[in-house]
């Protein structure tokens, strides 16, 4: 979690959830200019993308890399583009794997559970 190891992110973190962080229209509060990024259209998104995972091709495969990054949206559909652009980003071809629920042809068995 980025609290353990950014002290400034932390208290700004204690500082919300104790209620101490100016308010403002009684529902927002300023996100402080080292913790926010200026919205300029779709390239806000490469820069955060890129922020939040800088030379993603050369740790595509590295999961303690991945695993300790993540861009949190409000809605799916943010999500959805947000994954769209950065899947584009990974070098190699696509692979779909399909899944199923059930499997042809396979017999019904129960175990009988003696008493």
């Amino acid at each position: 979690m980025r609290s353990l190891h950014d002290q400034c992110f932390a208290y700004f973190l204690l500082q919300v959830g104790d209620g101490k962080e100016p308010v403002i229209n009684n529902d927002m509060i300023q996100v402080p200019p080292l913790m926010s990024m200026p919205w300029e259209g779709d390239q806000s998104v490469d820069r955060l993308i890129e922020s939040v995972f800088p030379n993603l091709n050369s740790h595509s495969h590295d999961r303690d890399y991945m695993v300790q990054r993540a861009i949190l949206t409000l809605r799916n559909d943010e999500v959805d583009r947000l994954n769209e652009k950065i899947i584009k980003k990974f070098d190699g071809m696509e692979q779909i794997y399909y899944s199923i629920d059930s499997v042809e042809d396979d017999p019904t068995t129960y175990i009988s559970k003696s008493s």
